[in-house]
Parts: C-alpha cells; sequence; structure tokens
C-alpha cells in the first residue's frame, strides 16, 4: 500500500498525468514541479515523503534547488506581483464555482425525480384527501345554512314576543279595580304578562344559544374552507411535480445518456464499480475548471503573500528533516496550516498575513486563523 502511495505521489504532478486539453491551462508551480520530478510536470500537487531519503530529496530539489519555491518565493517579494493578479484569481475562481454550481442544480433535480418519484399512489391519496376536504366543507356549509337559519326564526320571535309584550302592557285594565290591582281581569293581565316574559326570557336564551353555535358553524366553515383549498393545492402540487419528474428525468435521458445512472441502483456491485454515473463531457469539464481555478486561486495567495509563507515554510522544511532544533508539534502543525486559509475574508484581506514567525520555538503565524 505504501509503495502504491509512492507510485501515485510521484505520477499525479506529471504531465501526462493530465488530459491533453487541459495541458496549456493547468499550471501550479509547473516549473518546480518539474525540477523536482525530472520530467514534465503540470503541477506540485503531491510528493512521495514516507522516509527520510525522500524527504531529503524533496527539500533539496523542491525548496533548496536554483529553481526551487525557496527561490521563487525570494523573488516574488522583491518584486510582488500586481494586487490585480489576485482579484482577477478571485473572479476566475467565482465565476468557474458559479458555472459549476449551476450544472450541478440541474443534475440534482434529475437525480431527485429519478430517486424521490412523485407514484400514482401518492397522488391517489392526495386527490383523495382533497375530496374528502371538499365534502366537509360541503358539510359545514350546509350546516352553517340550518343554524343561520334557526337564529333569523329565533331573532324574528323574539321581536314578536316583545311587540306583544309591549302591546301587552299598554293594554292594562282601568278603573278603581286596575289602578288597585284588583279583580279578574287585572289577575288575568299579569298571569298574561308573566307568560309573554317567561317566553320572551326564553326565546333570548334560545337566540343567544343558536348564535354562538352559529358561530362555531361558521369557524368551522372557514377551517374547512382553507383545508379544501389546501388539500387541493396539494393534489395539483403533486400531480405538477409528478408531470415535472417525468420530464426532467426524459430530458436527462435524452442530453446525458448512459451516464444518467437511471438503473444504476439495479447493477451489481462488479457493474456499479464499472459505470460512471454523472461524467458526462459538459459537468466533468465544469469541475475541473473548478479544480484548476481553485489551484490557481492558491497559487495567486501564496504568491500575494510570499514572505509570511516563505519563512513560515522554512519552519516546516525544518521539520521535515526531523533534525535537532526543529519545530515542536504544534508549530509544526500551523506551519502545514500556512497553506489552507481558512474563510473567504481571509483571502481577500491579506493585511491578515502580515504576522511573522522568526525562532524554531515560536507559534508559526496561522493564516486564516483569524486576527
Amino acid at each position: 500500500m505504501a509503495t502504491l502511495a509512492c507510485r501515485a505521489a510521484a505520477e499525479l504532478p506529471a504531465l501526462t498525468a493530465i488530459g491533453a486539453e487541459w495541458q496549456a491551462e493547468a499550471q501550479y508551480f509547473a516549473e518546480q514541479a518539474t525540477v523536482f520530478l525530472g520530467e514534465s510536470a503540470w503541477g506540485m500537487v503531491a510528493a512521495p515523503l514516507g522516509n527520510a531519503e525522500k524527504r531529503r530529496e524533496f527539500r533539496q530539489r523542491f525548496w533548496w534547488g536554483d529553481a526551487g519555491l525557496h527561490a521563487l518565493l525570494q523573488s516574488l517579494e522583491r518584486d510582488p506581483p500586481p494586487v490585480g493578479d489576485w482579484q482577477a484569481a478571485v473572479n476566475h475562481f467565482a465565476q468557474a464555482l458559479g458555472s459549476a454550481a449551476t450544472l450541478a442544480a440541474d443534475r440534482a433535480a434529475a437525480d431527485t425525480a429519478l430517486r424521490y418519484p412523485v407514484g400514482d399512489g401518492h397522488v391517489r391519496d392526495a386527490q383523495h384527501e382533497a375530496e374528502r376536504a371538499g365534502r366537509q366543507l360541503t358539510d359545514a356549509e350546509e350546516e352553517l345554512k340550518r343554524v343561520t337559519g334557526a337564529v333569523t326564526g329565533l331573532r324574528q320571535a323574539v321581536q314578536a314576543l316583545k311587540g306583544e309584550t309591549e302591546r301587552h302592557g299598554r293594554s292594562r285594565p282601568g278603573g278603581v279595580r286596575g289602578l288597585l290591582g284588583i279583580g279578574p281581569k287585572i289577575a288575568a293581565w299579569h298571569e298574561r304578562r308573566n307568560d309573554l316574559e317567561t317566553e320572551l326570557a326564553h326565546r333570548i336564551r334560545e337566540l343567544r344559544g343558536a348564535q354562538q353555535r352559529a358561530d362555531q358553524v361558521s369557524a368551522q366553515v372557514a377551517a374547512a374552507r382553507q383545508g379544501a383549498i389546501d388539500t387541493a393545492r396539494d393534489a395539483e402540487a403533486l400531480i405538477s411535480r409528478r408531470a415535472d419528474g417525468e420530464q426532467r428525468i426524459r430530458l436527462a435521458r435524452e442530453t446525458w445518456g448512459p451516464v444518467f445512472p437511471e438503473h444504476w441502483l439495479e447493477l451489481d456491485q462488479n457493474a456499479q464499480e464499472r459505470a460512471a454515473p454523472w461524467s458526462d463531457e459538459e459537468w466533468t469539464t465544469a469541475r475541473t475548471r473548478v479544480f484548476l481555478a481553485a489551484l490557481d486561486l492558491h497559487r495567486a495567495f501564496i504568491a500575494g503573500a510570499a514572505g509570511t509563507i516563505r519563512r513560515n515554510l522554512l519552519q516546516l522544511i525544518a521539520a521535515l528533516a526531523r533534525e535537532p532544533g526543529a519545530p515542536p508539534p504544534d508549530a509544526e502543525r500551523a506551519a502545514w496550516q500556512t497553506l489552507f486559509p481558512r474563510g473567504s475574508g481571509d483571502l481577500h484581506d491579506l493585511r491578515l498575513l502580515r504576522q511573522d514567525v522568526r525562532g524554531p520555538r515560536a507559534r508559526i503565524a496561522r493564516l486564516g486563523a483569524g486576527r
């Protein structure tokens, strides 16, 4: 396994390791990689460091050589690149990333349609739910008509009883007996008044109850109407999503052909491992451009911070030598972090790179670790 890893680390930087169509565009410290590899190389992206001899060779040829990285960083310190070079690399990377994101979104939508299809059963269930909600709305509206009619009838009855009670009050018997409240006529009048007042109170209570019930049913109708709207919309959305998914799958099948993994899950393991899903030329080209743009952005970052990076990497080279005076493990780790700034804000603001390290036991400047 170690031999295979060593061989891969030696082969990856070679110009022959990438397609001919990319050889002119792929340039990531290619001159230094060529000197180190001893043959034409496109980029210093890997190196065998598995034993002391390999590490010594790496230090002498890639770092300290006449055309090594140390000499390049020194020249960049003396003659820094224009600030516009950095911004151009940022813009190039953002453009490549945006183009790839657009393509990825198209493929993600097709993948979702493929893996999560809307089946006929889902549509039928949604339609049945919409029909049930529609029936609930109809029943609620019928109940509202009934209780509204009851309220109207009771309101009319109350008004009629109020009118009759007022008229009865004006018909009180007169004369001395009426004034004194004695005699059969006045007794009959009082009895009738009591009956009317009792009936009126009863009807008012009925009206209040009916009105409360009407308010409740009215709220139920509003909820049922919203439920009917929601379930109908959900059913329509499922039908639309099913049609959209079917259309996406048809288009994906036509556009991407055999690399569209329509039946990939049905293959056995060997066939799956030999397949190349989602490897159409447009997508692989976009991904390659993102990779190359990211490398170029990193190159521009190193060029723009050449002094700090050179001083930090001196500590890393000392750590690779495993000699007395090498930096301690935490400083070695920080030295490796020099090559991996974190956060877009750190990349844009090169003023964060002013902190240096002067000594093996000092903590290495952590580029991208914040102020």
